[in-house]
């Protein structure tokens, strides 16, 4: 019997394990020292590029906040470590830059109020200071719909000019993800919402959320929307 060779077929290449000397995690702190801890174990593996970027995410602890950011950054879908590498380097290598989970009330009024200072003509109508607590049946669609994205327009326009008045060389601001309150993402790229719908744990319609009965979700800055 001949074997025959088919033209351009790539000959199969086997995966190296990376094995570190020491246990070995990232929590989202010291990005710079992980990576190059990370590196030098897979050369000492001989792992490849690919090797690299197929196995980071087991090097990070199960469920955290930091493998959910990590799933939506440039090249982990393509394996491209590079890409990967560099973006892992530009949203977790900025130690002064918190990363909010949960913003409370006087957080969140504290926050309004400076953007009302900061801008005072961006919108014909500011956003109100002191928001009264009303019952879910006085609330309407349009009324939350038009809240929320007003609410996060001023949010996004607040990061912009602060991250344009802090240096000379541009620094990334992930957008916020109003329905589990992590950054780097926003609602359309959200794997607990996509989680949450696939389970019919929550519903969609347009910028709205609605319970598996029906009943509609009020939008407030101060807590997720999954938390609901």
């Amino acid at each position: 019997m001949v074997n025959v060779e088919v033209a351009g077929a790539l000959p199969k290449v086997k995966m190296v394990k990376i094995m570190p000397e020491d246990e070995l995690l990232f929590d989202g702190s010291h990005v710079e020292e992980f990576i190059d801890a990370y590196e030098f174990a897979a050369g000492l593996s001989g792992a490849s590029e690919y090797d690299k970027a197929r196995q980071i995410i087991l090097f990070i602890p199960h469920k955290s906040d930091a493998r959910l950011i990590l799933e939506t950054l440039d090249g982990f879908e393509s394996k491209d470590w590079p890409r990967l590498k560099a973006a892992m380097l530009s949203y977790w290598g900025r130690s002064k830059v918190p990363h909010v989970q949960e913003v409370n009330d006087s957080a969140l009024i504290a926050s309004v109020k400076d953007t009302n200072k900061a801008l005072p003509t961006m919108e014909a109508q500011p956003c109100p200071e002191d928001v009264p607590a009303s019952p879910r049946d006085s609330v309407t669609v349009e009324e939350v719909a038009k809240m929320f994205k007003q609410c996060e327009e001023r949010l996004l326009k607040k990061y912009a000019v602060a991250s344009a008045s802090t240096s000379t060389s541009a620094i990334h601001r992930p957008s916020i993800c109003y329905y589990c309150h992590l950054r780097g993402h926003g609602t359309a790229r959200c794997h607990p919402l996509q989680r949450d719908k696939a389970n019919h744990l929550v519903k969609q319609t347009g910028q709205n959320y609605l319970l598996p009965t029906g009943a509609l979700i009020p939008f407030d800055p101060s807590r997720p929307i999954r938390r609901v």
